[in-house]
């Protein structure tokens, strides 16, 4: 027997005896914070530092879309409560609210950015560019 498979077991029996609201934490809340907070270094990189190296409006754009999409499904059934819907929707809305804020510190970042600064930004970006042979 392997220590992932113990380790598979022990987990196991944890789920099941936990109580149903620890369960949810741990299974719902928790990895919505985190993943969340992945997105702290990228927004820190734009809101404080103006960087917007590897930034994409579009990457953005379709993670708000197709979060929102996902908790109009996941909230459209007439037989959950409003909260019952937020509460299973939250990674969804960690998303919306985290790529909403990429947005914003994104557009900050290019209006307080000098014209002169991002044309020299540019071109260094697409001078590092690898070329095509």
């Amino acid at each position: 027997i392997s220590l992932g498979a113990l380790t598979d077991f022990a987990l196991c029996g944890v789920f099941q005896a936990a109580p149903k609201k620890a369960m949810y934490a741990l299974g719902s809340l928790l990895p919505a914070v985190l993943f969340a907070l992945s997105f702290l270094p990228q927004l820190h990189k734009l809101a404080i530092r103006r960087d917007m190296c590897e930034y994409s409006f579009a990457h953005s754009g379709v993670y708000i879309v197709g979060s929102v999409a996902n908790f109009i499904v996941l909230s459209a059934p007439v037989t959950k409560s409003f909260g019952q819907a937020l509460l299973e929707g939250a990674p969804f809305i960690s998303i919306i609210v985290i790529q909403t804020l990429l947005v914003l510190a994104a557009l900050s970042a290019i209006c307080r950015r000098p014209a002169r600064e991002c044309a020299a930004a540019t071109d260094s970006v697409v001078a590092d560019l690898p070329v095509a042979v």
